[in-house]
């Protein structure tokens, strides 16, 4: 039986076998205990590989993308059995698959994942990802008593029972669905906004500090995204020549393999295509 992936979005089953996973075979010994998405990779009944991915710290996030530090999503842990225990050659495969079809990139454009080179990664899975490496810094790690390196936040909770055992470097990686600096337009352009949150009676909900709290909710009735594609020349001179002889079938062509290129609107149902002079015209790409 080949491998294949349990991709429904997280639940108690696929977070407590990524939980197992990383006691079992993580070089931290745990993870948190949420989770915004849980994957496992399953063959013949059993978890060979688990990846759990949730929001980094929220310096972590302004740091990567301060227009939009609700935007990014941490792989928090990557985990798999010894090579000997499973058929899964790459855990970059099952990876892949998750950054381009089971995660809400339109909610979440960019990615962010470390690799530790106190426990021998070099990063070699994200880099067979798409993954860019964009900093590297040194890090206290910790120990316990019995010479085992642990997260100081192992199972989301701060231990004060650890050994500063040394400093190791950290690499951090990032994945981009859009260009740098983008996130926030490229989220809204998807029918995502900013709004206030209510408590179930109606009231204002408020964080400890007293200030209004806020969420991100998808406008589902609004289903038209604007967005100002970077043509070439080319393909700019194409799509009007197009208009003026109006060849719906070849513009309608066009405009798909435009936007196949920009690799952003993939469900988009129409577009207006706006051309130099002024002229305008509505097409569906059904």
């Amino acid at each position: 039986m080949n491998p294949h992936i349990d991709s429904n979005l997280v639940t108690s089953k696929q977070l407590g076998i990524s939980r197992h996973l990383c006691r079992k075979h993580h070089g931290y010994g745990g993870m948190g205990s949420l989770s915004t998405y849980a994957f496992a990779v399953i063959e013949n009944g059993t978890a060979v590989a688990a990846y759990s991915w949730q929001p980094p710290p929220p310096g972590a996030a302004k740091t990567v993308c301060p227009e939009f530090p609700q935007g990014v999503l941490a792989l928090s842990r990557m985990v798999a059995v010894p090579r000997s225990e499973r058929q899964l050659n790459h855990v970059s495969k099952p990876l892949r698959r998750q950054m381009a079809k089971l995660i809400d990139r339109t909610r979440y454009p960019v990615l962010i994942t470390y690799s530790d080179e106190g426990q021998g990664h070099t990063g070699h899975v994200y880099k067979c990802s798409g993954w860019q490496k964009t900093a590297v810094n040194e890090a206290v790690y910790y120990e316990d008593g019995n010479g085992v390196r642990i997260s100081p936040y192992s199972d989301g909770a701060m231990r004060n029972d650890l050994i500063r055992a040394g400093v190791t470097n950290i690499t951090r990686w990032e994945h981009w669905i859009c260009e740098r600096g983008d996130a926030l337009e490229y989220a809204k352009s998807h029918g995502w906004r900013r709004v206030p949150l209510k408590n179930k009676n109606g009231s204002k909900k408020v964080w400890k500090s007293g200030k209004q709290a806020y969420g991100w909710i998808l406008k589902k009735k609004n289903k038209t995204a604007r967005l100002n594609m970077r043509l070439t020349e080319d393909q700019q001179s194409q799509l009007e020549r197009l208009m003026e002889v109006s060849d719906s079938a070849s513009l309608t062509e066009t405009v798909r393999r435009a936007l196949d290129a920009y690799g952003q609107l993939w469900d988009a149902k129409k577009v207006v295509l706006h051309s130099a002079d002024g002229k305008s015209r509505k097409m569906k790409l059904n």
